[in-house]
């Protein structure tokens, strides 16, 4: 009842702010939100060696019934790193079309970090829906990134608007291929990686749906630091305008961003509380078979909702425990140091789920053998492993565990279907069978007898479930024969074999993390409205 009471509080006060916030908004923004909205939002962005973008974007824009002269767009030219320091870009608009057709439009400069574009006839009034194209240049957008990486991040629509989205996307063709890529979603500052990617080729494009007013995507890509020839440095920026918050966020919308940010993390919260609370009302008791038609990697991103690393080491565990190859353990881990590790192909990837398959080949390409070392700078293979989420997440989709993205909410938790709330209940009974103590097993009669052919059948999946310590442990007086799949010099004793698959997990996870993180998340540091290009717009 304490903590109930505590969140209600919570949600009042926020409530509170976001009224607030909203009372303080411009008459015309409130119109805005309430009788206006975006339909489409398309941005496509193709950057050249030099650093420079050509950015061309289409808006179908309704005004509904209010009469308006057409709309504005303000880009950010300076963006912000500190109290007077960041990023200035040039901007040179290139066209602007109204339905297809050359439209009358005015670029002010009069404010000092963005330009804004006011486009239609002062003296002629429009309503309903109308398509608007932009075409303009951005230089440089590439940032040189600590780790030597080049990232480009770019916002779409942006968190300036004050009407809702009902789709956007986001595409961007380098002069070379990523290295990896990502896309946040929601309120200025929200990090949560939910937009879908549609293409993940040279042409990188991500889409979202249903975005409320000052919501937006913001694609991060991660390039080889001599992609470009020119990159965004931070400099002294012009301090005639209000030092900390864009010019492009009016006044009243610094409450507004204040509300939006305590709303979305209300709504992580109560959907993080209700999916709790759901879990308690399912039954969970032991089961001893994993559920059928899921792979370990989707069972491992439906027990918590999250994709950590183990759900990548282990599919490779499984791909080795199947026979598609073997592991070969090249030097062990000393007190300094790391221990290193090849993967050797033993047949082709025929008969593999479409992902497995995919992973496969960028494992292997036209070798036999390639070790964990060269696979961490194997762009394809990390280009494969970014899309690790999705592909997964679509899997549980088709079998109804999720709502579709777009239906209801983003993230996960607010996701859950009842079957997928059921069938979270058979992985911890299976969770609870792997991680049997003896005197659990004399508690089951129906408890299977432990053989030696279980245990590299269910490792992939103790792992994905992260219990696979405990899973080693079950079979410490058992004679387990890795070697179809595992090689390591030290031979197949029973405490060496136990105790060097316990490390090669611990290995293979810290390997599988790193990746994930670099396939997903390019240099880090970004967020929803952390990239150039975006910023607001509405209508006049």
């Amino acid at each position: 009842m304490i903590q109930t009471n505590i969140l209600y509080k919570f949600i009042f006060a926020s409530i509170a702010t976001m009224l607030i916030a909203t009372s303080l908004q411009a008459p015309t923004a409130i119109a805005q939100s309430s009788l206006e909205q975006i339909d489409y939002f398309e941005m496509n962005a193709e950057v050249d060696a030099s650093g420079m973008a050509t950015i061309h974007e289409v808006i179908h824009y309704d005004f509904g019934t209010n009469e308006r002269r057409g709309i504005y767009r303000e880009v950010p030219t300076s963006y912000r790193v500190e109290d007077n320091s960041g990023y200035n870009l040039k901007f040179s608009l290139q066209s602007v079309y109204r339905n297809d057709a050359p439209e009358e439009f005015k670029v002010e400069y009069n404010r000092p970090l963005h330009t804004t574009v006011r486009i239609g006839d002062p003296e002629v009034y429009i309503n309903g829906r109308h398509k608007y194209e932009l075409t303009y240049r951005l230089e440089p957008v590439g940032i040189l990134a600590d780790a030597g990486q080049a990232i480009i991040r770019l916002d779409a629509p942006g968190t300036g608007w004050e009407v809702p989205v009902g789709s956007v996307q986001i595409s961007l063709a380098g002069p070379e291929d990523h290295v990896s890529s990502t896309c946040y979603r929601g309120g200025l500052g929200s990090i949560e990686q939910a937009c879908s990617l549609q293409n993940g080729a040279k042409i990188l494009t991500y889409e979202a749906e249903d975005l409320l007013p000052r919501e937006s995507i913001t694609l991060e890509a991660a390039y080889n630091k001599n992609a470009f020839s020119n990159y965004a440095e931070i400099e002294t920026l012009d301090d005639t305008s209000s030092k900390s918050i864009p010019s492009w966020v009016p006044a009243a919308g610094v409450g507004g961003m204040i509300a939006l940010a305590s709303t979305y993390s209300i709504k992580r919260l109560i959907s993080n509380i209700r999916y709790r609370q759901r879990r308690k009302q399912e039954t969970v008791y032991p089961r001893y078979e994993p559920p059928a038609n899921l792979t370990p990697g989707d069972i491992g991103l439906l027990i918590d909702n999250r994709v950590d690393g183990a759900e990548l080491s282990a599919t490779l565990i499984q791909l080795a425990t199947t026979g598609y190859m073997k592991i070969r353990l090249n030097k062990e881990k000393k007190f300094f140091g790391s221990a290193e590790y090849s993967f050797i192909k033993l047949r082709d990837s025929s008969g593999l789920p479409p992902y497995q398959n995919r992973l496969f080949g960028e494992i292997f390409g036209t070798s036999d053998e390639v070790s964990v070392q060269d696979l961490r700078a194997n762009h394809s293979f990390l280009r494969a492993v970014q899309d690790l989420r999705s592909t997964h997440v679509n899997s549980l989709e088709g079998h109804g565990f999720y709502k579709p993205f777009g239906v209801i909410a983003s993230d996960l938790d607010a996701r859950m279907t009842d079957e997928g709330y059921h069938k979270w209940a058979e992985l911890e009974g299976f969770k609870m069978f792997l991680n049997f103590t003896e005197k659990d097993r004399l508690n089951f009669s129906d408890a299977p007898e432990k053989k030696p052919e279980q245990f590299s059948k269910l490792l992939p999946y103790a792992i994905a479930l992260g219990v696979e310590e405990e899973w080693v442990k079950q079979f410490k007086d058992l004679e387990v024969d890795t070697s179809s799949w595992y090689d390591a010099p030290g031979g197949f004793s029973r405490g060496y074999a136990l105790g060097s698959i316990s490390q090669l997990s611990n290995d293979l996870h810290g390997f599988s993390a790193s990746a994930v993180s670099s396939g997903t998340a390019g240099a880090g540091g970004g967020f929803s409205g952390g990239g150039f290009s975006g910023g607001g717009g509405g209508s006049w």
